[in-house]
């Protein structure tokens, strides 16, 4: 996440820190909205909506319109996406059957994402 702070007329960025941090490169991973849309009902909730979408980044928060059920036509999901890397456009879910742990039923949920920043590997900078 990225935080833009004015100081005396300077401009100050303030990055969030990771392990191969340099004050020379910005980190391509930023925080992106996604949207899942095909979910069933039972799977609007907070738990399950944050599950959905660790494959694609590391879920922050889900809209609160889902958690509330006002929004169920589309599941909405803030993660930390890496925007240099390939972007998923579905992801695959299967049911379990509790006893055998088998898969009952097997679906696609296809994945749409907001506003992507745009990162340069060439400078290193979104």
């Amino acid at each position: 996440m990225r935080l833009i702070l004015h100081i005396k007329g300077y401009a100050m960025r303030v990055f969030k820190w990771y392990l191969d941090f340099t004050p020379f490169k910005e980190s391509p991973v930023a925080p992106v909205w996604i949207r899942m849309e095909g979910l069933a009902l039972c799977m609007f909730e907070e738990n399950t909506l944050l599950s959905l979408a660790n494959p694609i980044g590391k879920p922050l928060r889900v809209d609160p319109r889902n958690i509330n059920r006002i929004n169920l036509s589309s599941a909405r999901v803030c993660v930390e996406l890496n925007v240099a890397g390939p972007l998923f456009d579905s992801i695959w879910v299967a049911f379990e059957d509790d006893v055998s742990k088998n898969p009952l039923e097997v679906f696609c949920v296809k994945v749409f994402y907001d506003v992507i920043p745009l990162f340069c590997t060439f400078c290193v900078k979104v």
